[in-house]
């Protein structure tokens, strides 16, 4: 409504200073019943970025921040693959996808662009690693949680929150061998 009143009314062209405005307005809202209209929004604005050929990588970033919320998975993917096209996709962006990927339950695309994370030569966060912890709390996959552990502890990336989630993931599974092992890895190199 504040956009439209600057632009002065529904049917007058939005500059694009005040469609980059909103976007990074958008993504600075953290209010749970905005995210579905701020997500059409941004992609509404974004379309109308690129008639103008004026979309940024930031703005594209502040649109997968705004999808990744919702888990809005096909547009995601879409706005992904142009993005790829033009620009190289920086850590924060991987870390908007796992999140979407860990909401839906989508292992293989979770796997699909950790590896890419990896590839690109970025250290993985405890953040993302808790992503990896929460499908872990959803499948119950021992091989998974394994591999996760491991994970964490070959990039060295734990945190005391990180190991809090993990033990009482092992608790909820009772293992008590995992508890103990995870403990011990884990423990050495928590911050």
């Amino acid at each position: 409504k504040i956009a439209e009143k600057r632009m002065g009314g529904k049917d007058v062209k939005p500059d694009i200073v005040t469609l980059k405005t909103m976007l990074l307005l958008f993504i600075t809202d953290n209010r749970e019943d905005k995210h579905f209209l701020y997500r059409d929004m941004a992609v509404r604005f974004i379309k109308e970025l690129e008639k103008n050929k004026a979309a940024s990588y930031l703005n594209y970033k502040h649109l997968i921040y705004c999808l990744s919320r919702t888990s809005d998975m096909i547009q995601l993917e879409y706005y992904i693959r142009n993005m790829k096209l033009k620009f190289e996709l920086d850590y924060e962006v991987y870390k908007y996808l796992m999140f979407a990927c860990c909401t839906v339950i989508d292992l293989a695309k979770m796997k699909h662009y950790y590896n890419e994370l990896i590839q690109k030569g970025y250290n993985p966060c405890p953040i993302i690693f808790l992503r990896w912890v929460s499908l872990v709390s959803y499948t119950k996959d021992k091989k998974l949680f394994d591999w996760v552990v491991d994970e964490i502890v070959k990039y060295k990336r734990s945190s005391t929150q990180l190991l809090q989630k993990i033990m009482q993931l092992c608790k909820s599974m009772n293992d008590l061998e995992r508890e103990r092992k995870y403990g011990k890895m884990l423990g050495e190199i928590s911050t």
